[in-house]
């Protein structure tokens, strides 16, 4: 059956529309704006925009990728470049240190040989010498006894020559005395020999370390009061050796001339060279660190701190 006519709906016809063809007005190059109100465009092509939009979203979105893909390359790049500069920038300050301890312990080794040479050789003749003497004028005793006298006082002097150089190479005072007790002789030493005033805060840390840490902690002490007496022109010092948890913490400090800034003239303010260089060798291989605060005419102060599995908290 259909439907009943009165529910049959009444379609209003558009007879005031106008319809227009898109491609005639682009021929005649009449503007759309000029149509009437309402009006109908028909035939209308797409633009270039409507018919590839999303190919061109996706092109264009590939390029953002690409470009932040290459921007990411090219910081990591740089940093890569940085970090092989920072290497190679280490690299050759570890070859310069390494050549400069080589040179130390080229001097030391020569030192040892002319001391031995010099010192302890030359009383050994000397000795050798009047024994031969003895053994020529032993029919006159009191000769002898002059010559034994005279081997009697070379032989103490070749005997504390050769506590001079073993205390060099390994203070004995470390064994007989302890190394805290080893370090406040060696700043009464300082203070005995110098004009320097040298206080001293040490911490009771005896058998904390192994011989060989507490032998590098007594020579960076030597070190730092060396480069204090030899270079700093100062009126006073001070020795710190301090806990920090697991840390132990060396101070050493002056009111002298201070550090010359790499590469400036000296003017009187000492260079320290070796004596740092052997510092921090003997840092680095206890897996510590340090660091050296100093300007000129305000003294210098050298802290070293090393993390050490020997130290146990408090």
């Amino acid at each position: 059956m259909g439907e009943r006519p009165e529910d049959i709906p009444i379609a209003e016809a558009k007879i005031n529309a106008v319809a227009f063809d898109w491609r005639e007005l682009q021929r005649w190059g009449i503007d759309e704006d000029r149509l009437p109100s309402k009006s109908i465009i028909r035939y209308r092509e797409p633009t270039l925009w409507e018919r590839y939009k999303w190919r061109i979203i996706g092109v264009i979105s590939l390029c953002v990728v690409q470009t932040i893909l290459i921007a990411t390359l090219l910081v990591q790049r740089e940093r890569r470049r940085r970090a092989e500069h920072e290497q190679h920038k280490a690299g050759k300050a570890l070859e310069q240190m390494t050549g400069r301890l080589l040179l130390l312990h080229d001097e030391e080794h020569r030192r040892v040989a002319a001391e031995l040479h010099d010192g302890l050789g030359q009383s050994l003749a000397i000795i050798k010498n009047r024994v031969t003497i003895c053994q020529r004028i032993a029919s006159d005793p009191e000769q002898v006894n002059e010559q034994l006298a005279e081997i009697s006082a070379t032989a103490t002097s070749a005997i504390e020559e050769v506590r001079e150089i073993a205390h060099n190479l390994r203070p004995y005072e470390l064994d007989r005395l302890g190394l805290i007790a080893a370090i406040e002789s060696m700043i009464g030493r300082v203070g005995d020999s110098t004009s320097i005033k040298v206080s001293a805060d040490l911490a009771q840390i005896d058998g904390l370390l192994s011989q060989e840490a507490e032998t590098s902690l007594y020579r960076i002490v030597q070190e730092g009061l060396n480069n204090v007496v030899k270079h700093s022109a100062a009126t006073t010092a001070r020795v710190e050796i301090k806990r920090d948890g697991t840390q132990l913490v060396i101070t050493v400090q002056d009111d002298g001339s201070g550090i010359s800034p790499p590469g400036a003239e000296r003017n009187g303010h000492h260079d320290p060279g070796f004596g740092l260089v052997g510092i921090s060798e003997r840092v680095r291989m206890l897996g510590g660190s340090h660091t050296i605060d100093s300007a000129p005419a305000r003294g210098t102060r050298l802290t070293v701190r090393l993390e050490s599995s020997h130290v146990a908290a408090e």
